[in-house]
C-alpha cells in the first residue's frame, strides 16, 4: 500500500520512503511522515507518487490532486485492521488499483483531493528548470 494515496502496490511499482521524500513529503504537506516503523503503516510509495513529488519539486508540470494523504491511526482491534481487511486474491494488475473495492476501516482517514480552481502549494525548491 502507498503511504500517500493508500492505494495498493505491486512491489515493482512502490519504492522506499527515503529522506529526501521524507523532505518533499513535508514541503507539500506541511507535516513530516510518522509512524514509519509500525506495523499499521505502509512504509513504501506508489511510482506515481513518487514522480508527482518529484515533478512538484523541481518546478515541472504535474496533475497530482492530494491535498491531504491518507493519516493511518493505529486500529483498535485486529478485525478493523485495514489490512487485514483487504482481499489481496482481487489484485491482478496495479493498473485497475483505483477501481479495486478497498474496505472502509476506521484506522486511516483517506486522502482529501484538490478541488478544481483550489489552489496548490507552490514549490520553494530553487527556481524553475
Amino acid at each position: 500500500f502507498c503511504h500517500i494515496c493508500g492505494l495498493r502496490s505491486t512491489k515493482s511499482q512502490s519504492r522506499n520512503i527515503t529522506p529526501l521524500i521524507q523532505e518533499t513529503y513535508k514541503a507539500y504537506f506541511g507535516f513530516r511522515i510518522l509512524d514509519l516503523n509500525r506495523d499499521w503503516v505502509p512504509n513504501r510509495v506508489c511510482s506515481s507518487c513518487v514522480s508527482h513529488l518529484h515533478r512538484w519539486r523541481t518546478h515541472q508540470p504535474t496533475n497530482f490532486n492530494i491535498k491531504r494523504p491518507v493519516l493511518w491511526t493505529q486500529p483498535m482491534d485486529h478485525s478493523k485492521c485495514y489490512f487485514c481487511l483487504f482481499e489481496p486474491t482481487i489484485v491482478q494488475s496495479s493498473k485497475h488499483r483505483r477501481t479495486i473495492p478497498y474496505p472502509v476501516s476506521t484506522n486511516i482517514q483517506p486522502a482529501i483531493y484538490f478541488v478544481e480552481g483550489e489552489t496548490k502549494p507552490i514549490s520553494p525548491y530553487g527556481n524553475k528548470q
